[in-house]
C-alpha cells in the first residue's frame, strides 16, 4: 500500500471538531485511506485554540503526534515545534493543554480510529492487559531553505525509539538525493512526513507537512529530495500488541 497525505485533501476537509459543548477545535484530514481494522493509514491536523484542555485519554491504536505550531503541554512536558510524541495503544496521556498561541499537531496512525477514550470516564475493567508505552522527543530544529540547499550528504538523527520496532528519525536529504529507508521486521510500514523542502514519490511532489505511507511491501519505492533538498520525519509504528487485537 502507498497512501499520500496532501494539502488539497486537508483544505477540502477542514472543519470544526466538537468534543463536548465546552471543547471545540478544528480538524483537517491530510491522509485518508479506508477503515480497514488491520491497516488503514490516517493523518489529520488538530488546531487546538489557546487555553483549551483535552482531558487525559487514550486510543485503541498506536499513534505518533507531531507538534508543528504553537506551544502547550502534554501532562508536565512542554510542547513546541517540532516535537514528536508517541503513545501506544491503551496508553493514557495528557491532559493536553494549548498555550496562549494555540497548538497545532498532526496525529498519525497506521489504523483508522475515531474518538478518544477519556481516562476519568473509563472503568478499570475496560482496559485490556497489555504493554503501555509513550515517549516525547526533544525539540527538532527545522532547517531553512538555505541550510537545505547547502546540504551535501544525507544525515539521520534518531528522535525517539522503543519496543516492537517503534522509531522516529529525522533525515536531511541533499538536493536530488534518494532516501535510504531503514526497516524493522516488526513494524507495519513507514510514514515519511515533510518538515521542510520537498520530496518526489511516484511522480508526485510532496511539500511542507505532506506525507506518504509505505507498507512493508512497498519500501523499495524511490523517494527523492526536490531541487532544494528536504528534511523529513520517518515514523515507524510498531505492530499492535497481541493483547489488543480482537
Amino acid at each position: 500500500m502507498i497512501a499520500m497525505g496532501i494539502r488539497s485533501t486537508a483544505e477540502r476537509t477542514r472543519r470544526i471538531q466538537v468534543h463536548s459543548p465546552e471543547l471545540h477545535g478544528i480538524k483537517s484530514e491530510w491522509m485518508i485511506s479506508d477503515e480497514d481494522p488491520s491497516l488503514s493509514p490516517t493523518i489529520f491536523l488538530v488546531e487546538q485554540p489557546a487555553g483549551m484542555v483535552l482531558p487525559a485519554h487514550f486510543h485503541r491504536n498506536n499513534q505518533f503526534q507531531l507538534v508543528v505550531a504553537g506551544t502547550g503541554k502534554i501532562g508536565p512536558t512542554k510542547l513546541e515545534p517540532v516535537t514528536i510524541h508517541y503513545a501506544g495503544a491503551y496508553t493514557a496521556y495528557g491532559p493536553l493543554l494549548a498555550g496562549p498561541e494555540g497548538l497545532k499537531y498532526f496525529t498519525i496512525r497506521p489504523v483508522h480510529e475515531s474518538g478518544m477514550q477519556v481516562v476519568a470516564e473509563t472503568p478499570q475493567h475496560a482496559w485490556p492487559k497489555g504493554p503501555r508505552c509513550h515517549a516525547t522527543s526533544k525539540q527538532v530544529a527545522v532547517l531553512s531553505d538555505h541550510e537545505l540547499a547547502q546540504a551535501t550528504h544525507l544525515l539521520t538523527a534518531n528522535a525517539i525509539a522503543g519496543d516492537g520496532g517503534m522509531r522516529a528519525d529525522v533525515c536531511t536529504l541533499p538536493p536530488g538525493s534518494e532516501l535510504d529507508l531503514f526497516w524493522h521486521e516488526e513494524t507495519e510500514g513507514l510514514f515519511i512526513f515533510v518538515l521542510a523542502g520537498s520530496v518526489e514519490v511516484e511522480a508526485v511532489t510532496l511539500g511542507l507537512w505532506e506525507s506518504v505511507f509505505l507498507s512493508s511491501d512497498e519500501l523499495t519505492t524511490p523517494i527523492r529530495a526536490g531541487a532544494g533538498g528536504a528534511q523529513v520525519a520517518i515514523l515507524a509504528p510498531p505492530a499492535l500488541a497481541p493483547a489488543y487485537r480482537t
